[in-house]
């Protein structure tokens, strides 16, 4: 008999800070897994997300999409806070398709998004270049009107971008690789701004140039006085088949964007799982910052080795960079980890999220999960299981063949060059994970997983303040039945057996949240044939059959306004047809019930 998934859903409040010599950081605990791509059956990767700090239940994240005729950017929205989700794509973009997605707001509530493409040309240029194009939204995602593109040249990657809340308010400044021409010998990293929201870019200013190293772009910063930190990756080169090592490195703009400081060094010598035969994708390094009251605090993350394993360690700096903290890690454990995404709310509490094998070999799988700093850095908390279900790195859904982006492309000897690969390297979710705050100490994780059979966009509410995160036992409901909507995921069917198989949430519509012990219970069928209910919690087969849902809030206690419950899956063999190639259908009526007894 299967068993409803049980989740874990909290609430946030704030908690005092504590020290870690005197009591353990209490676990951070999460809401339901929301598959946020649940129009689409074609993989995704690269995950980002924002939340507009004006209104903090909207959230706004993107992925890359792999279809057989083109990578392509995807825009998601929510406006309650993650329960519920839209998709849009954005318009007017190269037909070859794009990716590396990027998305921020601006301290008044604009959404910027951008997405690496193909440059526009005019008739007499026939090279292929690339550029990114920026959009905005004033209607938190529901639309998108393009701006202006910047990085015109012969190859651009890895751009990032945010919104100056600061210097200069609402200035959209981005970094991002940049060749200029075919003929380019250098890696180049540049900064670009906007003063137009997004409409016009200055010309680009350059921050580092290396002709015999690759060179890998990472997130900027803005400290409190306005000037920014732009920290970037050096890949240096190693003898054949041993691990090549990588520095991390990073420069520091004046907040009028005219100079920058000489290089700082924040880790250097780090091995490059890529490169150490351990299968591994890319070394992920990512950075946060707390910048309250001007006691600036950078901190970075990354995986690298522990052992025979990669894990992610946590280093912080509190000179802009010049020094840091010796790294050690966030969660000591045996499995790689990899893919660390980290963010900074407004208390001070520092989350960072990551991936971690469970289960390796031929069905290597791994789970997200999530740590949280109550101390700016000096401890952290047990770490989180975030993920409901592990995800399948090998997932059969996940081979559709894909163009390259900038494929067909044509090389400086006449020749033109395909490059095609399979979307199932989004097994791995991809380069990069989101991860975001709404700045009252829930955190979101915005990751890609292959549990379904296919690569999907999944997101989960993280609460780190205990005081909200569990109710007294004596605490009774407070909605009413009418205020919990009943919510279905993409369903199943089983031609052989006949069986259809349908994953089912509840939804808290009401203004208050929901605390109490919820079944859902099969009163009927509106057809005089009635299917037959396979996995009820109580074993019955028709009317009468219930499915529990009081674990399915998982720790919360409670159903959040607005929030959903994890899924609980009905199984039903559909009637016999009445007639030749009648279409099977499972007529089933359902209420929602609380403890047994109506409200």
């Amino acid at each position: 008999m299967l068993r409803p998934i049980t989740i874990l859903v909290a609430l946030a409040a704030t908690l005092p800070m504590t020290s870690a010599a005197t009591q353990t950081p209490p676990t951070p605990r999460r809401g339901a897994n929301v598959l946020v791509s649940r129009g689409s059956p074609f993989p995704k990767v690269e995950t980002t997300i924002a939340v507009n700090p004006s209104r903090p239940n909207v959230l706004i994240g993107g992925a890359i999409e792999d279809t057989p005729l083109n990578d392509h950017v995807v825009m998601y929205a929510s406006q309650d806070a993650g329960g519920t989700w839209t998709s849009a794509l954005l318009p007017d973009l190269a037909a070859e398709g794009s990716g590396d997605p990027q998305v921020a707001f601006s301290p008044d509530g604009i959404a910027y998004a951008s997405a690496l493409t193909i440059a526009r040309r005019g008739s007499a240029d026939t090279a292929r270049r690339m550029s990114v194009q920026v959009f905005r939204s004033v209607d938190d995602g529901a639309h998108w009107t393009p701006a202006a593109a910047y990085g015109a040249g012969a190859f651009t990657d890895h751009p990032q971008m945010f919104v100056d809340s600061v210097a200069v308010r609402g200035r959209l400044i981005a970094s991002a690789l940049y060749w200029a021409t075919d003929q380019s010998s250098d890696t180049r990293l540049v900064l670009f701004h906007s003063l137009d929201r997004g409409d016009h870019f200055a010309p680009p200013l350059p921050i580092v140039a290396d002709s015999e190293h690759r060179l890998f772009n990472v997130n900027p910063l803005q400290f409190s006085d306005g000037s920014i930190f732009v920290p970037f990756v050096r890949f240096r080169d190693g003898p054949a088949g041993a691990c090549k090592p990588f520095d991390v490195d990073a420069v520091v703009v004046d907040a009028e964007l005219t100079r920058h400081s000489e290089e700082r060094a924040v880790r250097h010598n780090v091995p490059d799982p890529n490169g150490c035969g351990t299968a591994l994708p890319y070394a992920k390094v990512t950075f946060g910052i707390d910048a309250r009251r001007g006691a600036d605090r950078l901190f970075v993350v990354l995986n690298e080795p522990r052992g025979d394993h990669y894990e992610v360690t946590f280093s912080f700096s509190d000179d802009r960079g010049r020094t840091w903290s010796p790294p050690r890690s966030i969660s000591a454990g045996e499995r790689d980890q990899f893919r660390p995404a980290i963010a900074v709310d407004g208390s001070g509490i520092v989350g960072v999220s990551w991936c971690e094998v469970v289960s390796s070999g031929p069905r290597r799988s791994f789970v997200q999960r999530f740590g949280a700093s109550y101390d700016r850095g000096a401890s952290f908390s047990p770490a989180a299981l975030v993920s409901s279900a592990p995800s399948p790195v090998v997932a059969s859904g996940n081979d559709v063949a894909v163009h390259s982006i900038n494929s067909p492309s044509s090389r400086p000897d006449g020749s033109t060059e395909l490059l095609m690969t399979l979307a199932s390297s989004a097994g791995d979710a991809g380069e990069y994970t989101g991860l975001t705050t709404n700045g009252r100490g829930v955190f979101y994780p915005f990751w890609a997983d292959s549990r379904t059979g296919v690569s999907q966009v999944w997101m989960a509410s993280v609460y780190t303040n205990e005081a909200q995160q569990r109710r007294p036992a004596a605490v009774v409901s407070t909605a009413s039945l009418r205020d919990i909507a009943i919510a279905f995921e993409p369903a199943e069917y089983d031609s052989t057996a006949h069986v259809f198989t349908i994953p089912v949430r509840l939804r808290n519509i009401g203004t208050v949240e929901e605390c109490g012990a919820l079944s859902l219970e099969v009163i009927g069928s509106s057809m005089g044939r009635h299917p037959t209910i396979l996995n009820a919690d109580n074993r019955m087969e028709w009317v009468g059959a219930r499915f529990d849902f009081t674990h399915a809030a998982g720790e919360l206690d409670c159903i959040p306004r607005g929030q959903v419950t994890d899924v609980v899956t009905i199984e039903v063999r559909a009637p016999a047809p009445a007639r030749p190639l009648e279409r099977p259908s499972v007529p089933l009526r359902v209420r929602v019930i609380r403890r047994g007894k109506n409200e």
